[in-house]
């Protein structure tokens, strides 16, 4: 409950209009590097009892840090190493939240989340649900959507590891059978 609440305290805090702009991208950027530890613990899986318990609402104020922060920062970047096991701790719920982030550093830095953690990480969490056929049907427009802001950057790293993945991710939509006959 208390990590709910911290995620729609980050939330509000950086979509408050009531906040001059300073302030809040001063509150905003202090409570990314208060919080950042606090999330990878959470993440972590050697810690396996904050793990089972806290990795949801972690990834939850994860998410909402880097929606809302405005400097892109070594320790946020760090995070991404979490990503497969967030996706392990549930991850038929946790792949619309995953999305969410990948999307949120890439619109920071997707040269770089590409280079550091594309091939290493992130390809292989997609190319596994693809191969499972996990991926539900209301999270397949959007991991489309998350490969090409990735691709958007053009860096090397980007197209090497993503361009291959966009081909298989419009593959397994196209030919996932649309569960509303009326679409």
């Amino acid at each position: 409950a208390v990590l709910e609440l911290l995620s729609n305290v980050v939330e509000a805090i950086g979509t408050s209009a009531s906040l001059a702009a300073a302030p809040r991208d001063a509150s905003i950027n202090q409570l990314a590097r208060l919080l950042g530890p606090l999330i990878a613990t959470c993440v972590d899986r050697r810690n396996s009892e904050e793990f089972v318990y806290l990795c949801e609402p972690a990834a939850a104020i994860w998410c909402a840090i880097v929606k809302s922060a405005t400097e892109y920062t070594s320790e946020l970047h760090a995070l991404l190493s979490a990503l497969p096991d967030v996706l392990r701790a549930n991850e038929s719920e946790m792949f619309s939240t995953v999305l969410e982030i990948i999307e949120a550093h890439a619109l920071f830095a997707a040269d770089k989340v590409a280079s550091d953690f594309g091939s290493s990480s992130i390809v292989p969490i997609f190319d596994s649900f693809i191969q499972r056929d996990v991926i539900k049907v209301k999270d397949e427009c959007r991991a489309v959507r998350t490969v090409e802001l990735v691709l958007r950057s053009r860096s090397e790293a980007a197209l090497g590891a993503f361009g291959p993945l966009l081909r298989r991710v419009a593959e397994h939509c196209c030919s996932t059978p649309c569960p509303d006959e009326s679409l």
